[in-house]
C-alpha cells in the first residue's frame, strides 16, 4: 500500500498528467479518477491503453477521487489573467479583451509570441498546476510524492 504516516499517498508528476489529461478532453469524455486507499491513478477516455482494467466502481465517491479539470482549479482565465497582470501589466487590457471572447486561448498565446513572453507563461503555468494538483490532493486527504512536489513545497 502507498502510505506515508498513515496517509494515503500519490504521485504528484502522474496527478498533473491526469489533470492535464481531463482538462484536454473533457468534451470527450476523458476522465481520471484516483483510488483513496492506495494513490493509484486511473484514466478513462478514447486512445487510453490501459494496463489494468478500470475498475467497475471507480465513479464510486467513497472509493474513488475524480481529478478535476484545469477551470475547476481555477487554471483557465483567472490564471492567464493573473500572469498578464505580474507579467505583462501594459498589456492588462488587451488579455482581458481577448478573454471575452472565443478562442482565446489560442489569441493569448499568439499575444505572448509576440511578447517574447510564452517560455514565461509555461514556466508560469506549469508552476501553478503543480501548486493547484498538490492542494488538491491535500485537500483530498492525500500526500503527494515525486520530483514534481518541489515546486509545490516551494
Amino acid at each position: 500500500m502507498n502510505r506515508t504516516r498513515g496517509a494515503v499517498s500519490a504521485d504528484i508528476g502522474e496527478l498533473i498528467e491526469a489533470i492535464e489529461w481531463v482538462s484536454a478532453g473533457a468534451d470527450l469524455g476523458n476522465a481520471a479518477y484516483v483510488r483513496r486507499d492506495d494513490g493509484r491513478v486511473f484514466w478513462i477516455g478514447d486512445g487510453i491503453e490501459q494496463v489494468d482494467d478500470v475498475p467497475d466502481d471507480s465513479e464510486d465517491g467513497a472509493r474513488y477521487l475524480a481529478l478535476p479539470d484545469k477551470r475547476d482549479l481555477g487554471l483557465g482565465k483567472p490564471l492567464a489573467l493573473r500572469f498578464a497582470e505580474e507579467h505583462l501589466p501594459s498589456g492588462l487590457a488587451e488579455v482581458r479583451d481577448i478573454f471575452g471572447r472565443r478562442g482565446a486561448y489560442q489569441r493569448f498565446k499568439n499575444l505572448l509570441e509576440r511578447q517574447n513572453r510564452l517560455e514565461d507563461w509555461y514556466r508560469f503555468e506549469a508552476s501553478a498546476i503543480k501548486d493547484a494538483a498538490a492542494a488538491w490532493a491535500q485537500a483530498h486527504g492525500l500526500e503527494v510524492h515525486g520530483p514534481e512536489q518541489g515546486a509545490a513545497d516551494a
